[in-house]
């Protein structure tokens, strides 16, 4: 069970560190062969969003590294996104849950001086590469095939901002 003052440790003695990529709220965990939404953010970058669950790690101070490569040639279409971030327990109305999660993180696909998407991206085989190491040097992964298309804005934090526009109230 997560203890909240070591921001989400995990008490799971001898459990194997797990990765689910997901996007979402509630989370969906990404199956092979999803599309993946391909949004424009407000500054002009184009991205999809990912969430992140990981099991039987310690959720302070995570290293995630996120990053998607063609399925044809192997090369990188995303920005990586390297970084070290804290994990906590989600809102569950006050049940336990045996994992920790991080939610929104823009995946971002460069542009090109015109503002477009570099060659190969839609319409082709990808594959979403997430790996997490913990404090106490636990590692995980998970690699998933996907393709991405263009959408409404997908990650949460923006359609609630959006919704409020909507009612007036941001």
């Amino acid at each position: 069970v997560p203890d909240a003052g070591d921001g989400g440790a995990l008490d799971a003695p001898g459990e194997i560190a797990r990765l689910e990529l997901g996007e979402g709220i509630p989370f969906r965990r990404i199956a092979d062969g999803d599309t993946l939404v391909l949004s424009r953010g407000s500054q002009g970058g184009q991205h999809v969003c990912i969430n992140l669950r990981a099991f039987a790690m310690v959720g302070r101070g995570m290293r995630i590294r996120l990053w998607i490569t063609r399925d044809s040639d192997g090369a990188i279409v995303t920005d990586e996104f390297t970084t070290r971030l804290s994990f906590y327990p989600p809102d569950a109305g006050g049940a336990p849950t045996d994992f920790v999660e991080l939610t929104d993180l823009a995946l971002q696909f460069p542009i090109s001086d015109g503002g477009v998407l570099p060659a190969g991206v839609l319409d082709t085989d990808l594959t979403i590469h997430g790996e997490l190491v913990d404090r106490d040097g636990r590692m995980a992964s998970e690699d998933t095939s996907v393709r991405v298309a263009w959408g409404e804005n997908a990650c949460s934090a923006f359609l609630i901002v959006d919704a409020g526009r909507l009612e007036g109230k941001v």
